[in-house]
């Protein structure tokens, strides 16, 4: 999702992303949450990432007003 058009294949941009997580019946609860929560890890990574890069902080580091900055910016949308 971090592509930003190097692959064509990809999404331009975070914000134009999507990931979806697709189970059948077989699937067991405790392997759906774990599979859940590598999604969720690799989406404060990406926050983590951009933070960083803009702000020089870790995502929970920077202001609430540069939190929703970020997240105006269309930089974020997550259906967990």
């Amino acid at each position: 999702v971090d592509n930003y058009g190097k692959n064509p294949d990809f999404s331009d941009a975070p914000y134009k992303a999507v990931v979806s997580l697709q189970n059948d019946k077989g699937t067991s609860y405790t392997r759906y949450v774990a599979i859940q929560n590598e999604l969720r890890a690799a989406y404060n990574e990406m926050r983590d990432t951009y933070a960083l890069n803009h702000y020089g902080r870790l995502f929970k580091n920077i202001s609430k007003e540069e939190q929703m900055d970020f997240r105006r910016g269309g930089q974020t949308v997550l259906l967990i």
